[in-house]
């Protein structure tokens, strides 16, 4: 098994690529607006340790939306 685990600098940045890719899709769909803030959390709610499987740790990749009102 092959561990890929980037730099802590890395993954933030790739994270917050994920936040505004997710932000540029909500424009689309004409609720950017709406959109009050995205952010990136690199590995800080990670649930997985690095020693998983990449199968494992793709649960640490989700994409969390909050709606509030």
């Amino acid at each position: 098994m092959q561990i890929k685990k980037g730099s802590d600098e890395a993954n933030m940045a790739i994270s917050r690529e994920r936040a505004k890719y997710v932000e540029t899709l909500l424009e689309r769909a004409g609720v950017g607006s709406q959109v009050v803030k995205t952010t990136g959390v690199g590995d800080e709610n990670a649930e997985h340790p690095v020693t998983d499987s990449d199968y494992e740790r793709r649960e640490d990749r989700d994409i969390a939306l909050r709606f509030v009102k």
